[in-house]
C-alpha cells in the first residue's frame, strides 16, 4: 500500500476587496480569476464595493464568471457605509492559508487605500497583489 499523501495540492482561497466603476467589472474578475490560479487559489471570496444592486454587478461580471465555471466564487456587494460590516465577515473567513488582493481603479482608489491601511498586519502578510498602489 501506498501513502499518496505527500502528492495532494493544497489550494489556497484567495479574499479579494475591491471598487471599480461599473465598467470596469469584468477586467476585475478576469484578473481576479488569473491571478487566483497563479497562486494556487481554486475559492475566491469577491468583496467589491458598490452603490449599484447586486444583480448589476451580476450581469457585468456574467461572462468572465462563465469562463471561469471551475472555480468556487462568493460574491458580496457592499455599500461605503457597511465597510465595518463587510470586515467582520472577512474576519470569519479569513484562516492563515488565505491570500488577500486589493483591485481598485483610480476613482475608487482611496476606498480601498483605507481598508488596506486599516487591516491587521497578520492579513497583510498574505498579501498576494495590491493593485491600488
Amino acid at each position: 500500500m501506498f501513502d499518496y499523501s505527500f502528492m495532494s495540492i493544497t489550494y489556497r482561497p484567495i479574499i479579494v476587496i475591491s471598487s471599480t466603476r461599473p465598467e470596469n467589472i469584468p477586467d476585475l474578475i478576469k484578473y481576479v480569476f488569473r491571478s487566483s490560479r497563479a497562486s494556487s487559489g481554486k475559492k475566491v471570496y469577491l468583496h467589491f464595493i458598490t452603490d449599484i444592486p447586486f444583480h448589476e454587478f451580476t450581469s457585468y461580471a456574467r461572462e468572465p464568471l462563465l469562463d471561469n465555471i471551475d472555480l468556487g466564487v462568493e460574491i458580496f456587494t457592499w455599500k461605503e457605509d457597511e465597510i465595518e460590516k463587510m470586515m467582520k465577515v472577512i474576519q470569519e473567513e479569513f484562516s492563515d492559508n488565505v491570500g488577500i488582493i486589493f483591485y481598485c481603479d483610480e476613482e475608487k482608489r482611496n476606498i480601498i487605500k483605507k481598508i488596506s491601511q486599516s487591516i491587521p498586519n497578520s492579513y497583510k502578510v498574505n498579501l498576494v497583489k495590491d493593485m491600488c498602489k
